[in-house]
């Protein structure tokens, strides 16, 4: 699982429930880095091999007129997310299928973590 760089839109108390889920997961402010551009931001992720979590729309813009791919972006907003176009970005993200059956079993985010962990232990010992 990547490791996660959370950007200052990110409340804190999101960052410790990733963490709970297992996963490494890292505030700007931990690195002092509050005050910091995107650009300094998308550098160091890329760098320390960090994935971006954020509110905000301008990493993804970017990292487009750069062309760059790294580092990987996610950009948490809250609403209108189907649970098919949930299942699209996990299996885009992380290069695995998602099978019909577990589909219905996306509900939460948690269980989203939980599915994107199992089908990556899946693949890695395919």
């Amino acid at each position: 699982m990547d490791k996660i760089l959370a950007d200052m839109p990110i409340s804190p108390k999101t960052v410790e429930y990733i963490r709970k889920l297992g996963i490494e997961c890292r505030h700007l402010t931990e690195f002092k880095m509050e005050k910091t551009s995107d650009e300094e931001i998308i550098r160091f992720a890329k760098e320390s091999g960090y994935t971006i979590l954020t509110e905000d729309l301008d990493f993804g813009t970017i990292l487009f007129y750069t062309q760059e791919i790294e580092p990987c972006v996610i950009i948490l907003r809250v609403g209108n997310l189907n649970t098919t176009e949930i299942t699209v970005a996990i299996e885009k993200r992380f290069k695995v299928s998602v099978r019909d059956e577990d589909v219905p079993n996306i509900t939460t985010v948690k269980e989203a973590v939980a599915l994107v962990n199992k089908l990556v232990e899946e693949k890695t010992h395919a």
